[in-house]
């Protein structure tokens, strides 16, 4: 189950030398060798393209564009076209891509009435299907989401007004968020966007051509906090810039359409940027906000196991969740039973079939590590495709009502974490698969389990 514990903290995949051959045009300081950023051959982003969104038309219209291979060294670029007419009545005033669940796009967007609606777009359709109303505005009593700058890391919401950087935590795509805090202070933006698996979650520009990074945590009353780093001090003056996940960054300027990688490392180490390369000359983009899902690209794993969790992120408590139980406990429902065992059972036992154990008690997963039966062995230093126990009051029992249990995506070079968990969201919500990241060092117990 998930728990208020939860923190954010830094931790990034060990930076590798750039890809060799590619030809790279200098934008900016270069890394040093020493300082390399994870090649792109590192980054895997499936069979999926990196699907970009812009408002046009002072918010009246939804334009859509691909990039096929976003990390491959030949990328295809596809060029805009509109797929969406808001219409005058209520037009957009930022969006955000959420996630891709079985081929929909979830697109957050806001107006100027500070209302929120979700836009399913079927990718197999290339249109917005169904529209879901989280909650309405008008003139005389507006309300709180009149953000002109909207972002996502996967996980949360992010929104900019008035110069404040606002964060919504238990993001749902059929209720309005649980906890919408001011956090930090920042001006007023030009791009906006979330960075999947990297340390920092947020990236954004401003009008004097500076990068900086967000780095999203929590203090000791359990309040989110933000600290601010500049990445680069110029050159960087464009609003349409996105990033589908694992560092790699598109980056629009006029006729260019370039992409670069960018690692962000442990706290107190300087953040490293590529420089871009150019993919494409011919798409022609206006220099407004573009979106595209975060979470499309990743670390390259060899994992079944994680590589089989990662298709399932984003999907949601009910009945898309409802699978994980159906196999094995018919009649059980997610919105009634904890599920992040179920789930955990469903990768390693259904799907990937790595172990014959499964059991919807995290109780009962440690019992069996501890005893190495039916292949499961508690080990002390995780690893990519293990999974991870917590017992939030710390005493070790994992028992029932008190634990929770998740799959190790990846570990961080400062020794955190990186999950994949069933039955969480963000840092308070509990409906969804969703990323999180872990400190080795925490006041609840954690234990690491070894399949095989």
């Amino acid at each position: 189950m998930p728990s208020l514990f939860r923190r954010v903290f830094a931790g990034t995949a060990a930076a590798a030398a750039l890809l060799a051959g590619l030809s790279l045009t200098p934008f900016g300081p270069e890394p040093s060798a020493a300082q390399a950023v994870t090649s792109y051959s590192q980054v895997d982003c499936g069979d999926s393209a990196a699907r970009l969104f812009q408002l046009r038309d002072d918010g009246n219209e939804l334009w859509y564009s691909s990039i096929s291979g976003p990390a491959s060294s030949s990328p295809a670029v596809y060029n805009w076209r509109k797929v969406y007419t808001f219409g005058t009545s209520r037009p957009a005033l930022a969006v955000a891509a959420h996630s891709v669940v079985n081929g929909v796009v979830k697109l957050f967007v806001t107006d100027r009435d500070g209302g929120l609606r979700v836009y399913n777009f079927s990718t197999s359709e290339t249109a917005v299907t169904s529209v879901n109303n989280l909650h309405t505005g008008s003139a005389a009593n507006p309300g709180p989401y009149n953000f002109s700058r909207l972002a996502s890391d996967g996980r949360r919401l992010y929104g900019t007004k008035g110069g404040e950087l606002f964060i919504m935590t238990g993001i749902k795509t059929t209720a309005r968020p649980n906890q919408l805090a001011t956090v930090k202070t920042i001006g007023y933006p030009l791009a906006l966007w979330g960075v999947a698996d990297n340390d920092q979650e947020l990236l954004y520009t401003d009008t004097s051509g500076v990068l900086r990074s967000v780095d999203v945590g929590t203090t000791s009353s359990g309040s989110l906090t933000a600290t601010v780093a500049v990445v680069r001090s110029d050159g960087w003056n464009q609003a349409a810039i996105a990033s589908p996940g694992a560092g790699l960054l598109i980056r629009d300027t006029t006729n260019n359409l370039w992409r670069h990688l960018v690692d962000l490392p442990a706290k107190g180490t300087d953040t490293v940027i590529s420089a871009h390369q150019t993919i494409s000359t011919s798409v022609s983009t206006p220099d407004l906000p573009i979106t595209t899902p975060p979470d499309i690209c990743s670390p390259i794993n060899t994992s079944n196991v994680v590589a089989i969790a990662r298709g399932q992120l984003g999907t949601e408590e009910g009945p898309d969740a409802d699978k994980y139980l159906a196999w094995a406990w018919p009649g059980l429902h997610t919105t009634s039973t904890s599920w992040c065992a179920g789930f955990t059972s469903w990768v390693t036992n259904h799907q990937a079939g790595v172990t014959t154990f499964k059991n919807l008690a995290v109780q009962n997963w440690v019992i069996a590590a501890r005893a190495g039966n039916n292949g499961l062995h508690q080990v002390s230093t995780p690893q990519s495709g293990d999974l991870i126990a917590f017992d939030w009051d710390g005493n070790g029992d994992f028992a029932p009502g008190n634990a929770h249990i998740g799959i190790v995506d990846r570990v961080g070079s400062d020794g955190s974490i990186h999950t994949i968990e069933g039955n969480a969201e963000g840092n308070d919500g509990t409906d969804a698969v969703t990323r999180n990241v872990h400190p080795r060092s925490t006041s609840y117990s954690q234990l690491y389990i070894r399949i095989g």
